[in-house]
């Protein structure tokens, strides 16, 4: 991803989005400060994206082990399927023993 993508404040994760994308962005792009507004804000943490893939399984996928830590910590399913039929259980493993 290119440099400016991870600068101190992302402009596309803030306010014009609804919740949920910012959910799942900030999940993707490993933004915490993000995840815990959403999360003190009372998201749904176990919602899904249109293919069935969680907050979780995103950041389980792109190597943010702090956000999936986070997401553990506040309550996901772990077992929840995308419609491909992935959970993030075995991503999680694999982002925790990097």
């Amino acid at each position: 991803m290119a440099s400016w993508l991870y600068g101190t404040t992302i402009d596309f994760i803030s306010k014009p989005f609804n919740s949920e994308l910012r959910w799942f962005n900030a999940a993707r792009y490993g933004i915490k400060a993000s995840i815990f507004e959403l999360i003190s804000e009372d998201i749904d943490v176990n919602i899904q994206d249109d293919d069935g893939k969680t907050a979780l399984i995103l950041a389980s996928f792109y190597g943010h082990q702090e956000v999936v830590e986070i997401l553990i910590h506040n309550g996901v399913d772990v077992n929840i399927q995308s419609i491909s039929g992935y959970t993030a259980s075995a991503l999680i493993y694999a982002t925790l023993i990097r």
